[in-house]
């Protein structure tokens, strides 16, 4: 259920002063006059609608705590005021071509309305959202469309139709130098335990879900959840014995997790492969802004509010490299090119994966046999179109100078590609990682707790000794045994156990599936000259077998524009 708010009219809009509105009764919202304040997200702590609108219309809408965004029709001031909060997880979307402002929760609704054609299409950032799985910098496929980013406030003024977007809030770490390991250990426990109990204030009778994925945020938002006495469900998705006899790492972990809670109900969801273009349709229909997903969409659970461990790895550092700040400008950028893009990757071949996977474990370099990093994919992303989205991240950097370069890094990843990653699920959601608490608290870490994720690895040594026995995602050892004897035997035992059991996730296998080629094989068949002046053909069926995460956001992206190019998106309308 959506709304849409539009300066021009619309259709079936209902005129309030100078705008109009639609789907109106979908979000919360407090009308006073000709006045109105449109709110979608949770605060912390919450406040009903006459509360909020005071706040809003007396201009402290920065002090509120929460993860949502806030609009505000002032008919007297003739303006729309738009905020989002630090680590706005609501996905808004606003269209502005110098004339019109068209604000809506739902990226088809705008498209409905505007019905863009072939020039519209924005095929740089096309490009950038297959090989980086995000759109850069907040834009979208259509050029004049964009995503409302964390941390801003709009004013668009209806006399003079200008529309001007600033941050009022920056990602800035500023450690506190008395703030000792073991004192952040304590800290941390105390404050992840608060923020549980506040999401559970949200609904203390109704039913919880989390995903056990084997890794180690995930298992902690169990921990708290089962600590506050949540009514929880877990679950996990993918192939239970993915090479036939053993269960793989992922699922025995996972159990291991459950059974070391106490979680009564845990369900081990299968892969499951039939209706791949109606998940395609879903998937697209539902989560346009994300990666594409519809290899692993499955049935949930039933439950009322998902929990997940999402952002917390960034948190704690899984994405700074241990020598950040001796990083020049050059370093940096190319660090997050090839971090965070398809663009690095490995050779096919099984043996050169163990061989990565031994060495890495080891700590012993890799040998550059085994790696390479392309500056092109010949007939899908050109070398200069690859160097442009480089040149935009460079300038972000340039921007951003004068802070640590673990800030950059951070504020990049979180302020423009995980804020784009809510959808796909239709129970709230909660992270315990965007309580305005615990971001108060994570900056004021030193960086070298990020470092390695010593934090969060002592964390877990200290006050969850047994869930930190359980094996992670990697092939490494249990964290619980990092520090102890005979290390190099426990991680070639640790090795061999995730190379017998196997992942639960086979994205590279699941898109060789018979179903999935006919129907991918039938999407890419279909006429579409915007597809086919963006990408040769060809090339995208050779990408199948090396780059599978590629070929998926190929196969995302020409749906879309196939559901642009024929208005095929008016039948969700």
């Amino acid at each position: 259920m959506t709304f849409v708010l539009s300066v021009d009219k619309i259709a079936n809009g209902i005129r309030a002063g100078r705008i109009y509105i639609r789907g109106i009764d979908n979000v919360r919202h407090c009308q006073r006059g000709k006045n109105l304040v449109i709110f979608k997200g949770e605060l912390f702590p919450d406040m009903k609608e006459e509360e909020l609108f005071d706040v809003v219309s007396q201009g402290r809408d920065q002090e509120l705590e929460g993860e949502f965004f806030i609009i505000f029709y002032n008919n007297e001031l003739g303006n729309i005021h738009i905020i989002s909060s630090k680590f706005c997880w609501e996905n808004l979307f606003y269209f502005y071509d110098s004339h019109n402002l068209i604000i809506s929760d739902d990226f088809w609704e705008i498209v409905n309305i505007i019905e863009p054609t072939e020039l519209a299409v924005d095929i740089q950032s096309v490009k950038e959202f297959v090989i980086f799985q995000q759109y850069l910098f907040n834009k979208t496929i259509i050029k004049n469309l964009e995503y409302f980013p964390p941390a801003c406030t709009g004013e668009f003024l209806i006399k003079d139709r200008s529309f001007k977007v600033h941050h009022y809030w920056d990602f800035e770490y500023k450690p506190n130098e008395d703030l000792t390991l073991k004192k952040a250990v304590k800290r941390l426990d105390i404050i992840l335990n608060e923020a549980m109990k506040r999401i559970k204030q949200k609904g203390k009778s109704l039913a919880y879900g989390v995903g056990l994925s084997g890794g180690l945020d995930s298992r902690l938002v169990a921990y708290y959840a089962v600590k506050n006495g949540l009514n929880l469900t877990s679950f996990i998705v993918g192939e239970t014995k993915p090479h036939g006899f053993l269960l793989s790492r992922d699922h025995d972990s996972a159990r291991n997790i459950a059974r070391c809670l106490g979680i009564k109900h845990h369900f081990e969801i299968e892969y499951s492969t039939g209706n791949f273009q109606d998940r395609i349709l879903q998937d697209v229909r539902d989560s346009p802004m994300r990666s594409a997903g519809f290899l692993s969409n499955v049935k949930l659970p039933e439950f009322d509010i998902l929990l997940t461990g999402f952002e917390g790895g960034e948190f704690f550092g899984s994405t700074i490299p241990a020598t950040i700040e001796k990083m020049s400008t050059r370093d940096l950028v190319d660090y997050m090119m090839q971090r965070l893009s398809l663009m690095k990757v490995k050779t096919s071949t099984k043996m050169s994966t163990i061989v990565t996977i031994l060495f890495t474990a080891l700590n012993i370099p890799s040998p550059k046999l085994w790696n390479k990093t392309r500056w092109a994919i010949e007939g899908i992303i050109g070398r200069e179109e690859y160097e442009i989205a480089g040149t935009k991240i460079h300038q972000f950097i340039e921007e951003n100078k004068g802070k640590d370069k673990a800030s950059i890094l951070q504020k990049f990843l979180f302020f423009n590609f995980n804020a784009k990653n809510k959808g796909g699920t239709k129970q709230r959601t909660f992270t315990l990682f965007r309580d305005p608490f615990f971001i108060r608290e994570a900056l004021t870490w030193k960086i070298e707790f990020l470092i390695n994720k010593s934090l969060q690895t002592h964390f877990f040594i200290k006050i969850l000794p047994k869930l930190s026995k359980i094996k992670t995602q990697n092939p490494d050892v249990a964290i619980f045994y990092l520090y102890k004897p005979l290390r190099l035997l426990r991680k070639f035992v640790s090795i061999m156990n995730y190379i017998i059991r196997g992942r639960n996730l086979h994205y590279d296998n699941w898109i060789m599936n018979k179903d999935y080629q006919k129907c991918t094989l039938t999407i890419l068949s279909r006429k579409n000259a915007i597809f086919e002046n963006i990408f040769d053909v060809n090339r995208v069926l050779m990408s199948r077998k090396y780059d599978p995460l590629i070929y998926n956001n190929i196969i995302k992206v020409k749906q879309i524009l196939d559901l642009i190019n024929d208005k095929g998106y008016k039948r969700w309308f």
